[in-house]
């Protein structure tokens, strides 16, 4: 049979010619070198994937049976890596064990089940492929698919967990998270998500994918390019994004880590039960802590921390952590960026400072960016720094017009 071309399969090549580009640039990448290692297998295995469909949709295997089957693997350990380069990502001091094999058990137990067909003739793989000889798989080679699919949901769902986790943690520690926060991995996770469930759909709706496809793998492989698609122009545009591996690592921030339960995920214990720090101690912090940011202003700081707030307090991190938490029910992000709010808020009503742009008077305040500007007011005022410019000034109209 001679292979042929069609512009999904063309599509495909393309998005798997960028995957190993991608790779190759992420493999040269320094900062956390194992991170960037786990991140860069991991785009390239979606590449050999997607190459895989690609050449089975132009009749390539049909074409040359002996090639056929040999990426049926790879999606045992596109979870695994995904996940540990999260784990790596966000912890790089931790080293990793042994035990970490254990998450590519199943790739490994299916490549034995499956070594047999390696070896088999070309005629042989053919009739494999026309549905002669299915039998001969065995059981194991049956019950792959479902055994897949399970396992990329539940490393996927975990992996968002661990990444909302993360972010909660910081926001204990930072003021301004920009560059630690990893939305743009949580997002490229919810991709990857979704990547899952087109799978699933496809087992169990298989006719579905032939009937618009003409081929049961291009819906995830067509999905999977454009996973690649997106981290390549995220890549591009935020060069920044690959390189919180390398920020990361200088920082490194300190994540408490909590017991939970493991089936709720709820913390089993209080993490400040055994701080020793009394409720009298607490609301005298407390007073301090409420005297200086009204004197200094550190807020004002856009890069202020909690390690370097206690030391102004002689106090521990834990501690002062202890009174933000527990006697104002905030994380140290929220804690400072209120104030932040109430700063810019300040400056918008001073008339002398009507010439200042939102963005000037931002960063004025504490803030570094735009975007963290705009999320971190509406979040406290339910308004957009704009629209609640344009009140201010109706506002401060009326007020004229009812003096007068």
């Amino acid at each position: 049979m001679q292979i042929s071309t069609d512009f999904i399969s063309i599509l495909l090549l393309f998005g798997a010619a960028q995957g190993f580009f991608l790779a190759l640039i992420l493999s040269q990448k320094r900062g956390n070198q194992r991170a960037n290692q786990f991140l860069s297998l991991l785009v390239l295995l979606y590449s050999v994937f997607i190459l895989d469909a690609a050449l089975d949709g132009m009749n390539f295997y049909k074409a040359y049976p002996q090639f056929y089957g040999l990426a049926r693997a790879l999606p045992f350990v596109f979870g695994a890596l995904h996940f540990l380069y999260i784990i790596k990502l966000i912890s790089p001091e931790k080293k990793l064990s042994k035990l970490n094999l254990l998450h590519f058990i199943p790739f490994f137990l299916y490549r034995i089940n499956t070594l047999w067909f390696d070896f088999k003739s070309a005629q042989y793989k053919l009739e494999f492929m026309q549905g002669v000889h299915v039998d001969d798989a065995g059981f194991f080679y049956q019950i792959s698919g479902p055994i897949i699919l399970f396992q990329g949901l539940i490393y996927m769902g975990y992996s968002l967990v661990v990444l909302k986790r993360y972010s909660d943690k910081i926001k204990e520690q930072y003021s301004s998270i920009d560059k630690i926060n990893l939305i743009w991995l949580r997002n490229i996770t919810l991709l990857a998500l979704f990547v899952w469930m087109v799978a699933t759909f496809e087992k169990i709706f298989p006719e579905v994918s032939k009937n618009l496809f003409l081929n049961d793998e291009f819906p995830v492989a067509i999905v999977l390019s454009f996973v690649v698609y997106a981290m390549g122009y995220l890549g591009q545009r935020q060069p920044q994004i690959f390189a919180q591996a390398e920020f990361l690592t200088a920082e490194k921030p300190a994540i408490y880590k909590e017991k939970r339960d493991p089936k709720s995920g709820e913390p089993t214990e209080n993490k400040y039960e055994k701080s020793g720090f009394s409720e009298e101690k607490a609301k005298k912090c407390l007073q301090s802590l409420l005297d200086l940011m009204e004197k200094e202003k550190l807020f004002l700081n856009s890069t202020i921390t909690l390690n370097q707030l206690s030391e102004k307090l002689s106090v521990s991190s834990h501690n002062l952590s202890q009174v933000i938490n527990t006697q104002l029910n905030q994380s140290f992000f929220d804690f400072i960026n209120k104030y932040r709010v109430e700063e810019v808020k300040k400056t918008l009503a001073d008339p002398s400072k009507s010439h200042y742009t939102l963005l000037s008077i931002a960063l004025d305040c504490g803030f570094n960016s735009k975007t963290s500007f705009n999320t971190v007011f509406k979040k406290h005022t339910n308004l957009t720094p704009s629209q609640y410019k344009q009140v201010l000034k109706v506002t401060q109209i009326s007020n004229n017009y009812s003096n007068t």
